[in-house]
């Protein structure tokens, strides 16, 4: 009966070392999930917070994003209004580029008429400097002319007045009314029988006294 109850105790004492053992894994495993859980908790807080933080970014990241669609879209629209405006500026581009070609074709052109008229021009001045040279002898001469003419005007004046008493003598005369006279083979007294004009009647017809004709003419005091 004690062989027995000492097997029991000694089975007893086993199962209790056993026990004693698994409840020290077992608190210390209770120990590690404690810590695991602490550890768990806390990650949890920091995923909530950070889970917080995400919402809100992506709040913000939602209403960013309907801010930039809103912006494509005006972006769309102000991308095809300068496409329409880019194409109507190359039109309008290549039109002042045929224009250009154009304008320079037509200044090539008023170059050579330049080139010309600037030629043309140097030999107008070169003939206006001859023509001024000419035209300042001219009106030195003029100046001489009418320094001469005065003189004689002077002149003629005084024979006026000297001349105020003497007969007006003034006559046109023709040879014939009959054709043609002549040839002579020898010389011959010449008759200025027709009388056009005859003031003062100075010419006589029928009197001897001329080399050339027939008729005399009364003294003059100047010849």
């Amino acid at each position: 009966m004690a062989i027995k109850h000492s097997v029991e105790l000694w089975k007893l004492d086993q199962e209790n070392t056993a026990i004693q053992a698994r409840l020290t894994a077992s608190e210390s495993n209770n120990a590690v999930l404690e810590w695991k859980m602490n550890t768990s908790q806390k990650e949890v807080e920091e995923l909530k917070r950070e889970n917080t933080v995400l919402k809100a970014r992506m709040k913000t990241s939602e209403n960013v994003m309907e801010e930039l669609k809103r912006e494509n879209t005006d972006l769309q629209s102000r991308v095809t209004a300068s496409e329409d405006k880019s194409t109507v500026l190359e039109t309008r581009m290549n039109t002042i580029e045929n224009e250009v070609e154009e304008l320079k074709i037509e200044n090539e052109v008023f170059k050579a008429r330049l080139n010309t008229s600037e030629n043309v021009m140097e030999e107008l001045k070169k003939e206006n400097t001859d023509l001024q040279s000419r035209v300042t002898a001219s009106e030195d001469k003029s100046t001489v002319l009418e320094a001469r003419m005065n003189t004689s005007e002077n002149v003629m004046e005084e024979f006026k007045i000297e001349n105020e008493d003497q007969p007006k003598v003034a006559f046109s005369l023709g040879l014939t009314n009959d054709g043609q006279v002549g040839p002579f083979n020898t010389d011959t007294r010449l008759e200025f029988s027709r009388v056009n004009t005859n003031v003062g009647q100075a010419y006589s017809p029928t009197t001897e006294g001329l080399s050339q004709g027939v008729g005399t003419l009364p003294t003059l005091s100047h010849v």
